[in-house]
């Protein structure tokens, strides 16, 4: 054990002494600190997603589109990222927790290939995981990620697809996937987006965007059962935004999702989202968002899964405090499936709500500090009843409510864009109406980015 931990903090303080001939920069943005750790499945990534995404864009630069350039050029690829994560509670359980650390080797290559209108990029990530204490959780992982971009006088045209076969996602809030002996599920998952953006006048813009993604758990590789729960969703997303001020956009859309659960059948259903929303560049340095929904989601064949209809909302404003600091208050309201725990009196979707904050401080051109924090709470109708797992004589009836508590800070230095470093942390707590659901969870991580 000592061997690998020095191991793992040679290469990472090796890495970081070359920094140190390094003078100019731009700040990172990593997702989960670089750790090579897919959170999808993970309680509130959605919610986070949007809050981050918001907060990360409030302010920037408008910058030239890809693509453009006069004539062809071509650039290959190459990259590698090593990251090392100490994971406290890797089960996720209440109580015998069993921590570890991760190791994470991940060399990448791809090119690009940018002409005068259009863009080609491709990259192919293997990355191998590597668990110190539970050996039999360790594994390669496989990422192949195509982005195809064309650009016309009005018209834009987006395509992206992250193919990922044979891959390890952290199981999360996703209860119904987790065995007693992983806190991850093996899949073979594809993400792919085709989107048209057409200006019809200057002040008015049509969008279409259609997605696909398949989560398929072999039977030979996970739990038992976990099959039954491989799906692939189809989605289609019309929007017409509007330019109503020049600090003022509007916009109302459209969107149907359709599930179809192949290897069950049992919770395939249908969602559909009417919405209307506004961006707004209130001051300089006061920039807001609000947009309003409503969802209904009709299950096919499934009697316990009971049809569900819910109002949601996603709000935020962001705040410029000086030259190099900035703040992000935010707040979303949604109806989200819930697979686990499923009878015929508890509902098969739960409402969630979401209240967080970001911060970034740009200390100097070459370091900035992120941070963020949120607080979800969700409730589902009906009641369950659980045995107490402090005595097994005692059960009880009652609803289904869960408390989400998560802050994380991070430290990143890009000294060129060829290379960068993270160091992070990040805390977890879930509370609920019965204890057999609650836990906590610490992460530290450390990752160096480099490019070659």
């Amino acid at each position: 054990m000592l061997k690998v931990l020095a191991r793992g903090c040679f290469l990472y303080f090796l890495g970081l002494l070359c920094l140190f001939f390094s003078t100019t920069s731009f700040a990172a943005r990593p997702e989960e600190f670089g750790s090579g750790l897919d959170q999808s499945f993970s309680a509130g990534y959605s919610q986070k997603s949007f809050a981050q995404s918001f907060h990360g864009s409030a302010f920037e630069e408008p910058t030239e589109e890809e693509g453009k350039e006069s004539g062809e050029t071509w650039q290959v690829l190459k990259g590698f990222n090593f990251s090392t994560v100490y994971d406290s509670n890797i089960f996720l359980t209440r109580d015998k927790e069993k921590d570890d650390e991760i190791l994470i080797y991940t060399p990448s290559i791809g090119f690009v290939r940018k002409g005068r209108n259009n863009l080609l990029r491709t990259l192919y990530d293997l990355s191998y995981s590597e668990y110190i204490e539970n050996g039999k959780l360790s594994r390669f992982n496989h990422s192949w990620t195509t982005e195809l971009k064309y650009r016309f006088p009005k018209l834009k045209i987006d395509f992206y697809n992250n193919f990922k076969p044979d891959t390890a996602y952290a199981i999360g809030e996703r209860t119904e996937l987790r065995s007693a002996e992983s806190s991850k599920v093996i899949t073979y998952a594809d993400d792919a987006l085709g989107q048209i953006d057409y200006g019809v006048t200057a002040k008015t813009h049509i969008l279409y965007t259609q997605r696909y993604n398949v989560f398929y758990f072999p039977a030979a590789s996970n739990a038992p059962l976990t099959n039954r729960y491989s799906s692939q969703t189809h989605g289609f997303n019309p929007r017409v935004t509007y330019q109503l001020t020049p600090k003022t956009d509007v916009y109302a859309d459209y969107e149907f999702d359709t599930s179809d659960f192949f290897q069950g059948g049992g919770y395939s259903s249908d969602s559909d989202v009417v919405g209307a929303g506004v961006n707004r560049k209130i001051t300089p340095n006061t920039k807001a968002s609000l947009e309003l929904g409503y969802r209904w989601r009709d299950y096919h064949d499934n009697d316990n899964a009971q049809d569900e209809k819910a109002f949601q909302f996603k709000a935020a404003v962001s705040q410029r405090l000086t030259t190099k600091t900035s703040v992000t208050f935010w707040a979303t309201r949604g109806l989200q499936e819930d697979l686990a725990n499923i009878t015929s009196t508890l509902s098969a979707n739960r409402i969630v709500f979401y209240y967080g904050a970001n911060l970034t401080w740009q200390i100097s051109r070459v370091i900035d500090f992120q941070s963020g924090m949120s607080i979800g709470y969700d409730k589902k109708d009906g009641h369950i009843t659980q045995t107490d797992p402090d005595n097994s004589k005692l059960a009880y009836t009652r609803s289904l409510d869960n408390n989400f508590y998560e802050s994380n800070v991070s430290l990143n230095w890009s000294p060129r864009p060829y290379v960068s470093a993270t160091v992070g942390y990040k805390y977890f707590k879930k509370e609920s109406t019965f204890k057999n659901f609650e836990y906590d969870d610490h992460k530290v991580v450390a990752a160096i980015r480099l490019k070659f």
